[in-house]
């Protein structure tokens, strides 16, 4: 939900990326896939700085806790599960503005209207 709002606030910028590209003759497909395509570029840098940061505070936080945990990631259900967070999160976070901001028609985009 997190990486959702923080894509649909920061989207607001984005309108004037997507009015330029639809001016420039860009289709919805194009605007769409970009739009999805930068959410899950996102999505996948923030899965692997947390894996980053997981590592390097993990043995502080077992000594905290008294534990053993681990991270589990070289077992491929765990990394699998991850690669399949980081996308559907990526997929649902860039879906909205995506959709949203493709949908201006080129004629409105050159007059300067929504």
């Amino acid at each position: 939900m997190a990486v959702a709002g923080r894509v649909i606030i920061s989207s607001q910028p984005n309108t004037c990326v997507s009015k330029t590209y639809t001016a420039l003759g860009a289709g919805k497909y194009q605007l769409v896939l970009q739009f999805i395509g930068e959410a899950m570029f996102m999505s996948a840098v923030a899965a692997v700085l947390a894996v980053i940061v997981m590592s390097i505070m993990l043995p502080s936080f077992n000594s905290l806790v008294q534990k053993n945990l681990f991270m589990g990631l070289d077992q491929p259900v765990h990394a699998g599960a991850l690669l399949a967070i980081a996308l559907v999160c990526g997929l649902l976070a860039g879906s909205y503005p995506s959709l949203y901001l493709s949908s201006f028609k080129p004629i409105f985009v050159l007059k300067g209207k929504n």
